[in-house]
């Protein structure tokens, strides 16, 4: 008795479940759902399957049926849940309940049902519906939202900073849930609507004066907001000096050296021959006088003027001590105002004394030099001086007013300037340097200098971590959708600058008996052609077709190991470009958040076996990933340039490129692949910064 009741109930549900998939009935704009892609089984996956094309017709109560009948058989949500033998597919009946909860309405059952879903597998589209939930029981009353949004961040006001670009760490907080953080009316990409977010952000500034405002935003529509005001100060002081005004010979034991030190955040100090001679406490103008003792023969003269953001404006002061009449004071003179006429002198022996020039109004560049590569990777360093007898009435420095003028004879000046060109700070170039003056007088003096841009290399686009996006597969989708989805996960992932993607030429290039568009079809072929390619890793997305947005599952796949790392999601709320870049965003920052970018130092170096094994820092509570990759780097002293009286560095070389093959709570192991630097030995208290 009991075999026929259960072969009647088998009969039942396979005649339901065939007259349902082949059901006419539920047509919209000519789509039929409640179908399944094959033979409708009577299964769990099948009700699901089945449900989800009855959810993304909007034929909601049908949906809830097979959503529940789905959950009886397996009731939990996973990204891949096993059907039968080697088959799995991705299997969401909670949240896919809790939706059509949502849309009929149910707002309280469908917010219980997805903080379940959340909880189970945290997914960005449950986190969309259950804010959506959330929002509508305030709407009703159902939730009380009585407290605003809580904001924490890292800056502090009124701090004078000289770096333009200011690194930020917010974090939002809510009971209910973080809707929107903005950051200068920038939306930044939050992947879901949780009770806590936390961001790192970079801001460019510009010189003077900069606001900086996040707002925070909760699903009540309260509204928390923190403003920052903070000041860019790239300019040195300028140091004006009235004696001496250029090289000159002395016949005294003393030289007096008088002036006055301009800038407009405020001065700190003067120090003339590494002795502190005036001492400011932000007073925007400050005089200094001093006898400094000389010896026979040439003196250098160093003085450095410090202001309150701790910017510095050198300036070396040559003289002179004997007698005016010497023939060597005479070419010591020569050699500092005219040295062509000096080597012309000795070369034709028609030297006398009365052959010294006057000196003259001149713009003398000291920095950048044109047989001298600008290394900083963020800005040029501009500095010189300007002699005129008449005073300096205007200056400027490629097109920009340089205002800190004090009214001296001769104006020592220092700024650093923004490489604002992305392409320039990546793999360097040539960028033009122009200063431009005009005396009191009206005279126009001019001087430009064309400097090589050659950034440290970390900051090329090498030492990013390489990865490869390969296929994304539709899931009831268009390819055009899925191969725009790709593509802008690609450029979102090199805006970062954390990334760099092989592009399909690289793939190609490096495919031996391969066909790409066979391999770039077949996730697992795709693993294949991972390990010959330079890709640290692979991604491989599935996009998926709802009726009210696209969700994206991003695998990250080790190319060396096959072995699937981790998995992202991210969901476009809305089918547009603006939908699809804001998921991709969230995926990007997830990406980054698992291989983020850290800087160690090499602990030991311990030859075994024929093998070097490299003990670093970092420990597991890094979040360092085996297989990833690190960067050892060796930072060269700073030199001191006796042209400009500055230092100049410290330097970085790249030295060699290790694999992590072991983290453990204690340090980390890895084994050197590349070494990039012949004539550095690696050595204990290396740097190193992870690709």
């Amino acid at each position: 008795m009991v075999k026929r009741v259960f072969k009647g109930v088998l009969v039942s549900v396979l005649i339901l479940g065939c007259t349902t998939s082949d059901n006419s009935a539920y047509v919209r704009d000519d789509v039929q759902y409640g179908i399944t892609a094959g033979t409708f089984r009577g299964r769990w996956w099948s009700y699901y399957e089945r449900g989800t094309s009855f959810l993304n017709g909007d034929y909601f109560e049908e949906a809830i049926s097979d959503f529940e009948t789905a959950l009886i058989g397996r009731k939990k949500d996973s990204w891949q849940a096993r059907t039968y033998g080697l088959h799995f597919t991705q299997y969401f009946p909670n949240r896919e309940l809790g939706v059509a909860y949502y849309q009929m309405e149910r707002y309280e059952e469908a917010a219980a049902l997805l903080d379940q879903a959340v909880e189970m597998v945290d997914t960005a589209r449950g986190h969309h519906y259950l804010g959506l939930a959330r929002r509508s029981l305030i709407a009703k009353g159902v939730i009380e939202d009585l407290d605003a949004p809580g904001i924490t961040d890292d800056l502090e006001e009124g701090v004078l900073l000289t770096d333009h670009v200011l690194p930020i760490k917010i974090a939002a907080s809510d009971d209910l849930g973080v809707a929107e953080v903005r950051l200068n009316d920038k939306v930044l990409p939050q992947r879901a609507e949780r009770t806590k977010v936390e961001f790192q952000e970079q801001v460019k500034l510009k010189e003077g004066v900069n606001e900086i405002e996040v707002v925070v935003t909760d699903l009540a529509n309260k509204v928390q907001t923190e403003k920052h005001s903070f000041i860019l100060d790239m300019t040195g002081p300028t140091i004006g000096l009235f004696t001496p005004t250029d090289a000159a010979v002395l016949e005294t034991s003393t030289v007096s050296v008088e002036g006055v030190c301009l800038d407009n955040h405020g001065m700190a100090e003067i120090i003339i021959n590494g002795k502190k001679v005036a001492s400011g406490n932000g007073q925007m103008q400050l005089a200094f006088s001093s006898e400094i003792p000389i010896k026979a023969g040439e003196n250098k003269i160093r003085m450095m003027a410090r202001d309150m953001a701790g910017n510095e404006t050198c300036s070396q002061i040559l003289v002179y001590q004997g007698n005016l009449n010497d023939v060597a004071a005479h070419a010591w003179l020569l050699q500092q105002r005219d040295p062509a006429s000096l080597m012309f002198a000795q070369k034709t022996g028609r030297f006398t004394l009365a052959a010294v020039p006057e000196a003259g109004d001149k713009i003398l560049l000291k920095s950048p030099r044109s047989d001298k590569p600008n290394r900083h990777n963020r800005a040029v360093r501009v500095s010189g001086e300007v002699t005129a007898s008449s005073g300096v009435s205007e200056l400027s420095i490629n097109g920009q007013p340089f205002d800190q003028l004090t009214g001296a004879p001769k104006e020592v000046f220092s700024r650093r300037i923004p490489i604002e060109d992305e392409k320039l700070l990546e793999t360097g170039g040539h960028m033009k340097v122009s200063v431009v003056a005009k005396d009191k007088d009206g005279k126009t003096l001019k001087e430009e200098v064309e400097v090589e841009l050659r950034p440290v290399t970390l900051n090329t686009i090498e030492s990013r971590m390489p990865i490869a996006v390969l296929a994304f597969e539709g899931h009831e989708t268009s390819d055009s959708l899925s191969e725009q989805m790709r593509l802008t996960l690609e450029e979102q992932l090199l805006l970062r600058k954390r990334f760099r993607t092989l592009d399909r030429v690289q793939l190609q290039a490096v495919l031996t008996e391969q066909e790409l568009a066979a391999a770039l079809s077949n996730p697992a072929e795709a693993i294949q052609l991972g390990r010959v390619t330079p890709a640290h890793v692979l991604l491989i997305g599935d996009v998926f077709q709802h009726g009210d947005g696209v969700e994206i599952k991003v695998r990250i796949i080790s190319s060396e190991t096959s072995d699937v790392i981790a998995i992202i999601d991210g969901y476009a709320k809305e089918n547009n470009l603006e939908g699809f870049k804001a998921a991709c965003e969230s995926l990007a920052t997830q990406l980054e958040k698992i291989y983020p970018r850290m800087s160690g130092e090499l602990l030991v170096v311990r030859e075994r076996r024929g093998k070097t094994d490299l003990y670093f820092d970092w420990t597991s509570d890094d979040g360092l990933q085996p297989g990833a990759y690190a960067l050892i780097v060796y930072e060269e002293p700073a030199e001191y340039d006796e042209v400009l009286g500055e230092y100049f560095g410290p330097f970085i070389t790249e030295v060699g490129r290790v694999r992590f093959e072991e983290i453990s709570k204690k340090n980390s192991r890895a084994r050197s692949v590349e070494i990039l630097t012949e004539d550095i030995k690696l050595e204990q208290g290396m740097a190193a910064i992870t690709m």
